[in-house]
């Protein structure tokens, strides 16, 4: 991981039914800050490096398997729509 790098609480996660094999999350993470939470979107392709907890590299349809809750670690940059296409995902669990 080598961008902006957020820790993101998982609020739920789809299938993009435009393309094949992409992904969105909607997730949130706390503002240094300002300690408020910010919700954006997360697009993830066949261009993302997915990582488990070992950081080994896994599938891309694993992403439907995240529930509401759980926390991820993105790399990516956010435009001012506040969608992610992320460079590197990582599982923490």
């Amino acid at each position: 991981m080598n961008g902006q790098v957020q820790k993101v609480t998982v609020i739920g996660v789809a299938p993009n039914h435009g393309k094949t094999g992409t992904y969105v999350i909607a997730g949130s993470h706390k503002k240094q800050n300002t300690d408020e939470s910010e919700i954006f979107g997360i697009r993830v392709d066949d261009r993302t490096l997915i990582l488990d907890r070992a950081g080994q590299q896994v599938s891309p349809a694993i992403v439907l398997e995240l529930q509401e809750g759980e926390e991820i670690m993105v790399d990516g940059k956010k435009n001012k729509r506040y969608v992610m296409q992320a460079n590197c995902l990582r599982f923490l669990r």
